[in-house]
């Protein structure tokens, strides 16, 4: 059996971002506490986009009433960059984090997590794809470890591996795993 198969996505690190996913440095920034209060005024929902200070990061993409909604990034101060959906200042819906110190979640977030469908790539060359709940391994999906060169298929509760249904060596190749 592939071991390791149990284990969360949250300690995950990821890639630098990017210079061209840096906010663009001509466009006004307001801090957040400017943000909570302009949004009184009845145009509180912005269609434009806006940069924003936070006290860990930038963010920059829409705002409704202060708060990050729609398409948006998020630059933390640590490196982490997240490119995707907000909703109610949440990572919400279709999104990518890109950890600093090399992991990659993509996939679909539910109040800051990822739920549904997504993938993880670890730094070290692991990789999970399949069904999320609350940032964890959470229905079927399959595990990739890189480091022994096998795979498991199964049906993950909460993180841990509850029922295997398949495993092997080698990458598997009849698998669509992208980026892994």
């Amino acid at each position: 059996m592939c071991t390791g198969a149990s284990r969360t996505c949250s300690g995950a690190a990821a890639p630098k971002a990017k210079a061209d996913h840096v906010p663009d440095p001509g466009l006004k920034t307001t801090s957040a506490e400017e943000k909570k209060k302009a949004s009184s005024s009845e145009n509180a929902v912005s269609h434009n986009v806006e940069t924003v200070d936070f006290e860990d990061g930038v963010y920059q993409g829409g705002l409704e009433y202060g708060l990050r909604h729609g398409l948006g990034c998020y630059l933390w101060h640590n490196g982490n960059f997240y490119n995707g959906h907000w909703k109610d200042d949440n990572m919400e819906g279709a999104g990518t984090l890109y950890y600093a110190r090399g992991g990659v979640l993509k996939g679909n977030f539910a109040a800051g997590k990822l739920s549904g469908f997504g993938r993880c790539s670890y730094p070290n060359g692991d990789c999970y794809v399949g069904i999320w709940n609350a940032g964890k391994y959470h229905g079927r999906g399959l595990f990739y470890k890189k480091e022994g060169n096998c795979w498991v298929l199964g049906v993950f509760d909460q993180g841990s591996l509850k029922q295997e249904q398949g495993n092997g060596s080698g990458k598997p190749r009849s698998l669509s795993i992208p980026e892994c």
